[in-house]
């Protein structure tokens, strides 16, 4: 079983590799078998500004060596080890969605740098390379700080990134103290979105070994391959993923308990301003031959991962909308609204898409809806005034009838009083 479980995983890895890096097709020509390149559909750029926070003397806990978590992190941002420095992703066989990604990291060692990054920053990923600590500003009590980190990711945009263990279980202060806060950071966190009874306790023993998600893997490990080292985690302290039932989220590792999870911060599906809490609870991660690797390293480095595939995505798909968006109000402007109705149609699908977190169909739609927006029409004379042409019609149709039928009335009258 262990044994099947391995090849599993690494057939996984393989497949993903072969799908996204050498993505040729196949075309048999005459008994020949040729290879064709694919081809790429741009979708734009991501800019992504992503603070890593380590501070000096917080006492981190559930990550033994900082500099390996920062190091982690910034693996990840290194757009030098995507393939030309972008994030690729299959559309049809041999066509591939590319966004080119420029990111921008910054390891935060001083507390005016961190406080000034969440009071402000917009758009931005937060990794806390602290682990289960949480740095609190000179100040702020815990609950105010924790409530400023949710007010950043509802209303700015923020992404926050926690790499290890029980989040938010303990508060480091500017003064060098600390506090317990047990299950209650977490839950002082998702007051913001409606669940303020959320825990991260384990359904197993926590040394359980959970397998990256399938669809993580195909997301994920293509332009991140490193996730082949964190293939298995232990189960650690997971989500409960039915407190999150019907919200949109994405997993990492696990289905029923989530010990890896990108979950949409928001209060209310359809708002515009939303961030993302990412959620990595394990403490040890493994190789896809269930061997231990550096886990301050690697928790650091998959959750940075996902948080900028989440934000690449969602940008490159409010871009594409937003061209939708034009493509649609120009053909209205112009009179070319034949044809319109079925990019209108697709418009309104993308926006579901978009909103459950289904980022690269909404992007599939919205170009298709650019596309058939662009190719609309101007209805003909009398595509256009058929309407109003044919009540013409049939009123002075009417009218006729109605002006004969008074003539002959009329023309009876008269013989019946000459007779």
């Amino acid at each position: 079983m262990v044994l099947e479980l391995k090849q599993k995983g690494k057939l996984l890895l393989l497949m993903t590799f072969l799908m996204m890096v050498y993505a040729c097709v196949a075309v048999q020509v005459n008994g020949f078998l040729f290879y064709t390149p694919p081809s790429y559909v741009g979708f734009g750029e991501a800019s992504i500004k992503v603070y890593i926070v380590a501070l000096d003397g917080v006492n981190s806990h559930e990550v033994s060596n900082l500099s390996r978590a920062v190091k982690g992190a910034l693996h990840a941002c290194n757009t030098s080890l995507l393939r030309d420095g972008c994030y690729i992703f299959r559309i049809d066989p041999g066509v591939y969605g590319r966004i080119k990604l420029n990111i921008e990291a910054t390891v935060i060692t001083n507390w005016t740098q961190y406080r000034q990054v969440v009071e402000n920053s917009r758009q931005a990923i937060i990794v806390n390379a602290h682990g289960e600590t949480v740095p609190v500003p000179a100040g702020y009590a815990e609950e105010e700080w924790i409530d400023e980190i949710a007010e950043a990711m509802l209303h700015r945009n923020i992404t926050w990134v926690h790499t290890a263990g029980y989040p938010f279980k303990y508060a480091w202060h500017q003064e060098r103290r600390e506090t317990f806060l047990g299950e209650e950071g977490l839950q002082q966190l998702m007051i913001h979105i409606g669940k303020p009874n959320i825990t991260c306790r384990p359904a197993l023993l926590k040394t359980e070994l959970i397998g990256l998600d399938i669809g993580a893997g195909y997301a994920l490990s293509s332009q991140w391959p490193k996730l082949e080292d964190a293939f298995w985690v232990e189960h650690g302290n997971p989500l409960n993923a039915s407190d999150f039932e019907r919200w949109p989220l994405l997993s990492l590792w696990g289905e029923d308990y989530l010990t890896g999870a990108i979950i949409k911060f928001a209060f209310g599906n359809d708002t515009a301003t939303f961030g993302f809490y990412i959620h990595i609870g394990t403490y040890q991660t493994y190789d896809s031959d269930r061997n231990p690797t550096d886990s301050d390293f690697y928790r650091s480095y998959a959750g940075t991962a996902s948080a900028l595939y989440v934000v690449a995505m969602r940008t490159a798909a409010e871009d594409i909308i937003s061209k939708a968006i034009g493509a649609i109000e120009r053909a209205q402007q112009e009179g070319r609204i034949k044809g319109l109705e079925e990019a209108q149609t697709l418009l309104e699908e993308t926006w579901n898409d978009y909103h459950k977190l289904y980022y690269q169909q909404a992007m599939i739609r919205a170009d298709q809806a650019v596309q058939v927006a662009e190719e609309a029409t101007r209805p003909s004379f009398i595509e256009a005034h058929g309407t109003y042409i044919l009540t013409a019609l049939a009123i002075l149709a009417t009218t006729s009838i109605s002006a004969l039928t008074i003539k002959r009335r009329n023309k009876h009258k008269r013989e019946g009083k000459k007779t």
